[in-house]
């Protein structure tokens, strides 16, 4: 009888863990569906930049979520709520001289992690910073 007791308690561990976590689950299984740049984006290029920023994601972070926040809201409207993004919205207007560049890359790490080594995706970010700055240069003035 101490068995059948046992085989309940088992099965509803079960039961309870798979109730707990399946949210955790539907969201890693979501998250693939989202459509995500590759690759490095452009977010502005003044005709004549003096210098570049170039931002990276972390490991496990979406490419445009990272850069972005809730603004404070003034008022209770959800529909007012708006975005905050770091590099259009804040360091835009601070560096207005600057090439602002994104680098955008598979980060997963649990489900769909790439088949590239962090080597692979750094050599990958600098392959495409030579191929952009071999068409848009960056003209350093003389400091007299």
């Amino acid at each position: 009888m101490a068995w059948v007791s046992t085989m309940h308690l088992a099965i509803l561990a079960v039961v309870l863990a798979s109730v707990m976590l399946s949210p955790v689950v539907l969201r890693l299984f979501r998250r693939n569906r989202e459509s995500r740049p590759d690759g490095l984006q452009v977010v502005s290029d003044p005709k004549a930049a003096k210098f570049e920023i170039v931002a990276v994601h972390g490991l496990g972070a979406h490419p445009e979520y990272t850069w972005t926040c809730q603004a404070p809201a003034n008022s209770t409207d959800a529909a007012s709520v708006q975005r905050v993004h770091l590099l259009k919205d804040l360091l835009l207007p601070d560096f207005p001289a600057a090439r602002i560049l994104s680098f955008a890359h598979n980060s997963d790490w649990l489900i769909n992690a790439p088949v590239k080594t962090a080597q692979e995706i750094g050599y990958m970010l600098l392959q495409q910073l030579k191929c952009h700055r071999s068409r848009h240069p960056v003209r350093f003035r003389e400091c007299l």
